[in-house]
């Protein structure tokens, strides 16, 4: 059974919840990051071909340690996410542009062990804050 509060304790508690709730709305602007590193693996829609990551100056290695040289590792047919923004410290998109471009994302169909890397952005550790610092994944937010 709850206990009943009072008619001034419950004004008390309905103000303080409008008060939390309003501080969490307002915080929620605040709280943001810069984003120090985007590859939006950016493509025109044609050709549709699929392509390797070299063209944007990454590595693709896959389940067996191996670099993958074939022609895989970007889509040439579907849109990525976000659609509408460009590289951030990264190199240039396939056709040597910079342009926003909404086709072209990065995949593995080399089983789950497959790794991507780059040396496009350097970080450097010694003054790296991991309380302020957050890398964004390849098809994370459009921040």
């Amino acid at each position: 059974m709850s206990p009943v509060l009072s008619p001034a304790r419950s004004k008390f508690a309905s103000l303080v919840t409008r008060l939390l709730l309003v501080v969490v709305a307002l915080s929620g602007g605040l709280a943001h990051g810069d984003v120090i590193y985007r590859e939006t693996f950016g493509r025109p829609s044609s050709p549709t071909t699929n392509m390797n990551p070299t063209v944007w100056g990454w590595a693709y290695f896959g389940l067996n340690g191996a670099r993958v040289t074939t022609a895989t590792g970007v889509n040439g047919t579907d849109v990525g996410r976000p659609t509408d923004v460009t590289n951030t410290n990264a190199g240039f998109n396939s056709d040597g542009t910079l342009a926003a471009y909404s086709n072209g994302f990065a995949y593995s169909d080399q089983g789950t062990l497959s790794t991507y890397l780059t040396t496009e952005y350097t970080l450097n550790v010694a003054s790296y804050n991991p309380v302020v610092s957050t890398l964004i994944g390849i098809k994370g937010t459009r921040r």
